[in-house]
């Protein structure tokens, strides 16, 4: 398998394959150079079939946990999660599910 990606855990000190973050569970998938755009264009796409509003509270609980310690960030990734699961977004994606919309789910 031709790996395209280097990860920089610390700085110049540390190089790990991208086989080896697959294997440790530190990336989900690890695709042929030739595939890259297919592969980001599939994730995009389930990304882009989810509630806006969970992707936003999704995005806000990284940010957070970049910020805070470890328990504030568990206390406030509660609030997005309660913001997240909101009637209005719950019902509207039980509606996308049950048109058969949704995204297929494919193993990694």
């Amino acid at each position: 398998m031709g790996e395209i990606m280097r990860m920089s855990l610390m700085g110049s000190a540390e190089r790990m394959t991208a086989k080896r973050a697959h294997e440790i569970g530190l990336v989900q998938e690890v695709v042929p150079a030739g595939q890259l755009h297919e592969a980001a264009r599939q994730a995009a796409e389930v990304i882009a079939a989810q509630s806006p509003l969970a992707i936003q509270a999704t995005i806000r609980a990284l940010w957070y946990a970049q910020k805070v310690g470890y328990r504030q960030a568990l206390d406030i990734g509660k609030t997005l999660v309660m913001l997240g699961t909101d009637q209005s977004v719950l019902s509207d994606q039980q509606k996308v599910f049950s048109a058969g919309t949704r995204q297929p789910w494919r193993a990694r």
